[in-house]
């Protein structure tokens, strides 16, 4: 109990504990519809041989190592060297140290995520709407459906519980906030936004080697998600009629 005791104590604990909940919260709201929307556009394309050159594209950043992926984030943007900076400084603008702006460092992340996830993230829902009855879209499309109804009134509908699954799992794990990203694109200059409990516990263990309050913060953070996964469970089966668990009937 001391361990929580000196985590909850700490001076940093509390800053690193509402990074992690706002980075989650935006991350659920502006990243978990990506994966779905790709699918989406992905299922109306009717040329095989595009179709595959782009869910290819769409799959290779998945394979890609964060310390790859984030040294390479930092290459391009690089206030020295960077590819973006030299651009703005040839059509006039000062550069810009986007990796040491704090202001920037989410839209960074997110568009790093982004990248490395949604394509990946999507085959859940793509196979779903595979396994969705032809002959649905067959009678819609004799009576007179667009492709924008079809989408709306057949493709959404019948992938709902795999929707209903992902958002439970998504609300569950809002305290893992994603330690590989964050910590691959950290820099000590934007600490004040990107410390989050993990990358704080990996810190303490290192400068301390106190495995013991390494863990009490996993705990910490595991036993919120439990919570709201319970919670998430609940939301998702009173608005979609779907959940992931039966203990809330």
């Amino acid at each position: 109990w001391e361990h929580f005791e000196y985590m909850f104590s700490g001076p940093k604990f509390l800053e690193a504990f509402n990074n992690t909940i706002k980075i989650s919260a935006i991350k659920l709201v502006v990243l978990f519809p990506m994966p779905l929307i790709l699918a989406l556009l992905i299922n109306e394309v009717r040329a095989t041989g595009y179709r595959r050159l782009v869910q290819t594209l769409t799959y290779m950043p998945h394979f890609v190592s964060w310390v790859i992926l984030g040294g390479l984030f930092k290459s391009f943007l690089s206030p020295e060297t960077g590819a973006l900076n030299q651009l703005l400084e040839s059509i006039g603008f000062e550069k810009v140290a986007f990796m040491y702006e704090p202001s920037y460092f989410i839209p960074i992340l997110l568009f790093a995520e982004t990248l490395k996830t949604t394509g990946w993230n999507s085959i859940i829902y793509l196979a779903s709407i595979m396994a969705i009855d032809s002959s649905m879209y067959e009678a819609a499309e004799i009576d007179g459906c667009g492709h924008f109804r079809r989408i709306w009134s057949i493709t959404i509908p019948s992938i709902m519980p795999v929707v209903s699954v992902q958002l439970v799992l998504a609300i569950a794990n809002i305290m893992n906030a994603g330690f590989g990203s964050i910590y691959n694109l950290y820099s000590p200059a934007t600490e004040s936004v990107a410390e989050i409990i993990d990358t704080l516990a990996y810190k303490t263990f290192l400068n301390s080697g106190k495995w013991e309050l390494s863990t009490a913060m996993g705990l910490f953070k595991t036993s919120i998600n439990v919570v709201l996964m319970i919670i998430g469970n609940v939301l998702t089966k009173k608005m979609t009629g779907y959940s992931m668990y039966s203990f809330d009937n």
